[in-house]
């Protein structure tokens, strides 16, 4: 591994597999952080890029038991964006308590904390908890930075004065 600075980190891999691994095995996070990963190319600019959509660990409670299976919770995980897959325990239906999807969120849509999901006539809120979702600004739409730091935003609002 080899850190460059301004957020630039270069990991070596001891063959292509390993590396083909990595950046299909995600979404990666060092604690909170997550790690937008790019396949090194000769001459690549080193530039951050504008992140519209991120892969996001969501994790949905109280979900019916009618809905616990592929179709149904691809059906759950579309109400905040594009589903990807599921971790193991929900996808053998091991652990019931919560199901655990990774998402494609996108900086355009909201990510709401709860939506309703209907079991013919009866009603249940599902609960929402995004697991390492970065910081989005509301300005830009993007993900990466928060709104308050947003230069675009302190700009505008200088103009305004």
């Amino acid at each position: 591994m080899l850190a460059k600075g301004e957020g630039f980190i270069f990991f070596i891999f001891e063959s292509p597999s390993c590396c083909s691994e990595v950046l299909e095995g995600g979404p990666w996070y060092i604690g909170e952080f997550l790690l937008i990963l790019k396949k090194w190319t000769c001459m690549m600019r080193l530039t951050k890029d504008k992140i519209q959509k991120v892969p996001v660990w969501v994790k949905f409670f109280n979900v019916p038991m009618e809905y616990w299976d592929t179709d149904g919770l691809s059906r759950i995980a579309s109400a905040v964006g594009v589903p990807l897959f599921t971790d193991h325990l929900t996808d053998k239906g091991t652990r019931v308590a919560f199901a655990r999807i990774c998402v494609e969120v996108d900086a355009n849509a909201k990510q709401p904390p709860f939506f309703p999901v209907y079991c013919g006539e009866r009603q249940v809120i599902v609960k929402v908890e995004y697991q390492g979702l970065p910081a989005k600004c509301e300005h830009c739409l993007v993900f990466g930075h928060d709104t308050t730091k947003c230069v675009a935003t302190q700009e505008a609002k200088l103009v305004n004065l």
